[in-house]
C-alpha cells in the first residue's frame, strides 16, 4: 500500500507539473481587457499622428498648387497687358496730299517713299513718275517738284533725298547726287556709283549706302569721298546688304541690313555699337525713321510698323495697311505715304 501511494502522488505530482507547463506557456498569449486597452492607445496616436502628418502634407500641397496659380495667373496677365499694350493702331488726323489733287502733278503718287527734312518739308520721292515733291509737312502747302526739264537732263530716276540745314535738298539719282537749291534750282551734281540710299550726317556730310563694297560711304556736301565703314570685321559687324539708313539725335547712324534681316547701328564716327534681328522678312519697301528715342519701320508687305527703342526692344507693332515711308515729326505724329495719298497719323 505504501508503494501504490507514493507512486500515486509521484503520477498526479507528474500530471500537476505538466498541466503547471501548460498554464505556463499557455498565459502569457491570453489577451486581457487591461492588455488590450494598453495596445489600443499607442495604436490610436500613431494613427492620428500619421494622419496629422499627412493633412499637413496635403495642405502643404494645396497651398504650393494655388501659389503656383496664382503666379501662372499674374504671368498671363502681365503678358496680355503688354501685348494689348504692344499691338497699337492709328488715326489719321490730316491729309498732306492724295491721288487726284488739282494743286499737284499729276499722278503724283508714286513710290511710297517720303521725309521729313530738319526745316520740317515733306520730301517724296516718285520714282515712277520720275519727280521729287517739296511740301510742307504741316499743312501739305506744295512747294514745287523737281524734274529732268528743271535739271536739265534727259533721264531723272529719283531713289532716296534728303535736305540738309540750309535748304538744299540732295537727290540720289541712279548713280550720281543731284544738288538743288531751297528754291528747287539745279546746283550741282556727282557721281557714285552703286548706291542704294541716303541721308545727311549731323555734321553736313552726306551718307551714301554702296551695295557692292557693302558699306556706307562718307561724301563732302562737294561730293570728295571722305571714307567709308561697315565693310570690316567678324560677321556681326560687317554690312551684307546695306539698305535706308536714318541718324539719331548724338549721331549715332542706323542701317537696314536686308542681307542678315538686321538693324546696325554705327557712332557718328562710323564705329560698330550693336544690332539687333527684325521680326519680318521682306525688305523691298522698309524705311526707317528715328525720332524722340525711337525707330520706326515700316513693313509694307506685313501690314505693319515696328517701333523700337534705340536699344533694339519692341515698343510697339502698329496695325496699318500697307503702309508706305513713315515719317515721324517732333510732335510724334506720323506721317505716311500710302497707296492713296500721304496721311498725318497719332496713336489712338
Amino acid at each position: 500500500m505504501a508503494k501504490i501511494i507514493k507512486k500515486s502522488k509521484k503520477t498526479i505530482t507528474g500530471k500537476s507539473r505538466q498541466a503547471g507547463v501548460k498554464k505556463a506557456v499557455k498565459t502569457p498569449n491570453k489577451k486581457t481587457p487591461e492588455d488590450l486597452a494598453e495596445k489600443t492607445v499607442p495604436d490610436t496616436e500613431k494613427t492620428a499622428k500619421s494622419s496629422s502628418t499627412a493633412n499637413r502634407q496635403r495642405s502643404w500641397i494645396i497651398g504650393i498648387m494655388a501659389l503656383v496659380m496664382v503666379l501662372v495667373i499674374v504671368e498671363v496677365t502681365v503678358l496680355l497687358k503688354k501685348k494689348a499694350e504692344r499691338y497699337q493702331s492709328l488715326t489719321q488726323i490730316g491729309t498732306i496730299a492724295k491721288r487726284g489733287d488739282r494743286n499737284l502733278p499729276e499722278g503724283f503718287i508714286g513710290t511710297m517713299l517720303g521725309k521729313i527734312d530738319v526745316l520740317g518739308r515733306y520730301l517724296h520721292v516718285d520714282e515712277n513718275w520720275q519727280k521729287i515733291l517739296v511740301l510742307e509737312a504741316a499743312t501739305g502747302k506744295f512747294y514745287f517738284a523737281v524734274d529732268k526739264h528743271i535739271l536739265q537732263q534727259e533721264q531723272f530716276q529719283p531713289r532716296d533725298v534728303m535736305g540738309d540745314a540750309e535748304g538744299n535738298i540732295y537727290i540720289l539719282d541712279r548713280s550720281q547726287v543731284v544738288v538743288v537749291s531751297p528754291q528747287g534750282k539745279f546746283l550741282s551734281r556727282w557721281e557714285v556709283p552703286n548706291a542704294g540710299a541716303l541721308n545727311i550726317a549731323k555734321d553736313g556730310n552726306i551718307l551714301i549706302t554702296d551695295g557692292a563694297r557693302k558699306a556706307i560711304v562718307i561724301y563732302s556736301p562737294a561730293g570728295e569721298e571722305l571714307g567709308s565703314f561697315g565693310s570690316r570685321g567678324g560677321k556681326k559687324v560687317r554690312l551684307v546688304s546695306p539698305g535706308r539708313l536714318d541718324i539719331d539725335g548724338q549721331g549715332n547712324i542706323y542701317v537696314l541690313d536686308s542681307g542678315t534681316k538686321q538693324v546696325k547701328v554705327f557712332s557718328s564716327a562710323g564705329k560698330f555699337k550693336h544690332s539687333w534681328k527684325l521680326k519680318f522678312q521682306n525688305f523691298g519697301n522698309s524705311s526707317i525713321d528715328v525720332q524722340d528715342k525711337k525707330i520706326y519701320i515700316n513693313d509694307f508687305s506685313g501690314n505693319f510698323i515696328w517701333v523700337y527703342s534705340l536699344s533694339g526692344k519692341l515698343i510697339w507693332q502698329i496695325k496699318e495697311k500697307y503702309p508706305g515711308s513713315v515719317s515721324v515729326d517732333e510732335s510724334g505724329k506720323m506721317y505716311l505715304a500710302a497707296p492713296q495719298g500721304i496721311g498725318r497719323f497719332e496713336l489712338n
